[in-house]
This record gives C-alpha cells, sequence and structure tokens, in this order.
C-alpha cells in the first residue's frame, strides 16, 4: 500500500478500500477511512532527507552548545582561580593588619601600665604631703586649743583666787 518514489510517499487509496471492502467492511466506511489515512499522510510525515537535515542541524547546535560550555566553564574557572587568589591576598592582609593591632594594643597597654605607675606613685606622694600637712595642721589647732585651755584654766584660777 505505502511506496516510496524517490522522497515522495505514495499511498495506494484504491487497494486500501479493496483491501477493507474484502474483510467485510462496509465500502463507505473504508473509503472515509481511506480519505482520513492520506490527510494524516500528508502532513505530518517526514521523508529521511528531511530528518538527516533535523539530525545534522541538532548535530551542529549541540557541537556549537558544547563548545559554549566549554567556553563558560573555562571563564568560570579561572575567574574561581582569579576569585581564591584575592581571596588569599585579602587573608594575608588581615592576617597583617591584626599583627599589627595586636603589637599596638600591647604598646597601648605597656604605656597605660607605665602611666597608671606613674599616677600611684603621683597620688602616694601627695598623700604623704597631705597627711604631714594635717598633723602639722592638727598639731598647730592643739596646740593653740592647749594654749586656749590653759589661758582660760589660768584666768579661771585667777578669778576664783582673787
Amino acid at each position: 500500500m505505502l511506496e516510496r518514489m524517490s522522497e515522495r510517499l505514495v499511498f495506494d487509496t484504491h487497494r486500501f478500500v479493496r483491501d477493507l471492502v474484502a474483510v467485510g467492511m462496509a465500502e463507505p466506511i473504508a473509503e472515509r477511512l481511506a480519505e482520513k489515512q492520506v490527510e494524516m499522510l500528508r502532513g505530518d510525515l517526514a521523508t529521511q532527507v528531511e530528518l538527516a537535515q533535523v539530525e545534522a542541524n541538532l548535530k551542529i547546535e549541540l557541537a556549537a552548545t558544547n563548545e559554549r560550555i566549554a567556553q563558560v566553564e573555562a571563564n568560570l574557572k579561572t575567574e574561581l582561580a582569579a576569585t581564591n587568589e584575592r581571596i588569599t591576598q585579602v587573608e594575608a592582609n588581615l592576617k597583617t593588619e591584626l599583627a599589627a593591632t595586636n603589637e599596638r594594643i600591647t604598646q597601648v597597654e605597656a604605656n597605660l601600665k607605665t602611666e597608671i605607675t606613674q599616677v600611684e606613685a603621683n597620688l602616694k606622694t601627695e598623700l604623704a604631703a597631705t597627711k604631714t600637712s594635717l598633723v602639722k595642721w592638727m598639731v598647730t589647732i592643739m596646740t593653740a586649743y592647749t594654749a586656749a585651755i590653759a589661758a582660760l584654766v589660768s584666768a579661771l584660777a585667777r578669778a576664783l583666787a582673787g
């Protein structure tokens, strides 16, 4: 029933109808089936040449896609290597900065300890001087009170005696 003439498909509708009628199908139904079969064959079937062309085009597109994927992969590997190198540089810089910061902190800490020691020494000196001044002031006041009390006692004794 189906024959290929060069790259065209030939469908023998007469033979198709005759074969269906021979097995007991009504002729109008067999004819209608033959018409539908012809419509189907005309609309959707591709020739081997067409299929080969589609396959060739797909192979070309696949090769181009694979090449593009390889280029993207190479670019990404290059970018990743550059990024890793940059990360290593940043890490080294941060370690250097951290070491310098720690050194500055140690210096500031030592300076603060020295200043605190000096302030303590100054406070001790000032406290000793203040203590001495306070003792002198208290001795002076006590001497003055003692003199005042002695003068009062003396005045009181004279007033009582006289």
